[in-house]
């Protein structure tokens, strides 16, 4: 039941499923190896760790462990390491070669290395001609590459075999957008708002096709009733305190921008909605700070563009992607910062300036989980070593 859960993309579900076999028939090494496994698709990488070295105590075999722990660097975007592994997995009969397929897929576009995932699809799609998954997420990395045309015959060959697959519905509404498409994205976006992981994401797109259509009173009547599930989602946040300050509910508005910020303090349009907001009411001081860090992010932003440009010509840049994964570090999402600091050091091992950041990113973190500390000290440099 919990593979059946992971196939569908239900990663919570699958770890119910393995903590009820746990509870009824105690650990073993299967269910440690399948919750790494669930662990490595949620990102959890440090819980990856964790149970795989469970696995290991309860005897699973060496090379089980060691072909996860390449799976998670993939994943990661570690693919120097990874990717030597690649064939040999493909073809190895004790491996899910469709989980394969995916991981190295995954980690070629967090890296910006789209022809190899997309030859890497393709031969996926050829192997599986019932399987909606590989040309989903060729129709997704068109959209990224803003291919629209590609990714609408893609998205739609993934919804001729699985029409109800929410992930597709989710892709095919923010291709509609892409395309200017604001009633049809609302369709699809609408078949999604109850969906227990996607349902905030479509409920932002859903709410930003009736703000559109002149309907922004039932826009933020539907961002509340999902919120109401997700009361952490800080893109519904945004979108909802952005809306209530246009509906005239100031301090609704401020309320839901300041806990926006203090749960996402590197997001800059919510500090800068946050900002206005502030400014509204008349408390200029409060607005200040906000309001510099949204100038600060600005530039930030418009370099970091400039890099993404460098990249998608030369994705093996390392100037480009240690600045990068500096810049979003501070001013966009951290994870994928960590991610470009990493392929920098993929490129270059030795790199100071990527060892350095991620060195202080984990140090900061272990401040309040010490769970990160060992990482801290993997990147920090020779010098710093205590």
């Amino acid at each position: 039941m919990a593979e059946r859960a992971l196939k569908r993309s239900d990663e919570a579900a699958a770890l119910d499923w393995i903590d009820r076999s746990t509870w009824l028939s105690g650990a073993d090494a299967e269910s440690d190896l399948l919750r790494a496994r669930v662990y490595r698709r949620q990102g959890r990488m440090n819980d990856v760790a964790d149970a795989l070295r469970v696995a290991e105590r309860h005897g699973a075999r060496r090379t089980r462990i060691r072909d996860e722990q390449i799976l998670a660097m993939a994943q990661s975007g570690q693919m120097r390491d990874a990717e030597p592994h690649l064939a040999r997995l493909l073809m190895d009969p004790d491996a899910d070669s469709i989980d394969v397929s995916r991981t190295f897929a995954l980690g070629y576009i967090r890296t910006q290395r789209y022809e190899p995932a997309a030859k890497l699809l393709e031969s996926w799609a050829a192997d599986a001609p019932h399987d909606d998954e590989p040309r989903l997420i060729r129709g997704r990395l068109r959209l990224l590459q803003r291919n629209l045309n590609e990714a609408d015959v893609w998205l739609r060959a993934a919804l001729e075999i699985d029409p109800k697959n929410p992930e597709t519905l989710l892709e095919m509404g923010h291709l509609m957008t892409s395309l200017n498409r604001q009633a049809e994205a609302a369709t699809w976006y609408e078949q999604v708002l109850s969906h227990p992981r996607l349902g905030p994401e479509a409920a932002v797109g859903y709410a930003s096709c009736l703000r559109s259509e002149g309907q922004s009173p039932r826009a933020a009547e539907v961002l509340r009733e999902v919120l109401a599930r997700h009361p952490d989602n800080v893109a519904m946040i945004r979108e909802l305190g952005g809306l209530e300050s246009e509906l005239g509910r100031r301090e609704e508005a401020i309320r839901l921008l300041e806990r926006g910020a203090e749960l996402a303090p590197y997001d800059a349009e919510t500090r800068y909605l946050l900002a206005q907001a502030y400014r509204q009411a008349g408390r200029y001081d409060d607005a200040r700070p906000h309001l510099e860090f949204h100038q600060q992010a600005r530039l930030a932003l418009t370099e970091l563009n400039y890099l993404n440009d460098t990249l998608r010509t030369n994705p093996r840049d390392v100037t480009a992607l240690a600045r990068s994964g500096e810049l979003m570090l501070q001013f966009a999402e951290p994870d994928e910062g960590v991610v470009r600091l990493l392929t920098a050091l993929d490129v270059e091992p030795s790199n100071a300036v990527a060892r350095r950041l991620l060195a202080e990113h984990y140090a900061a973190k272990a401040a309040t989980d010490p769970s990160y500390r060992s990482l801290a000290e993997q990147f920090r440099l020779p010098a710093e070593s205590p």
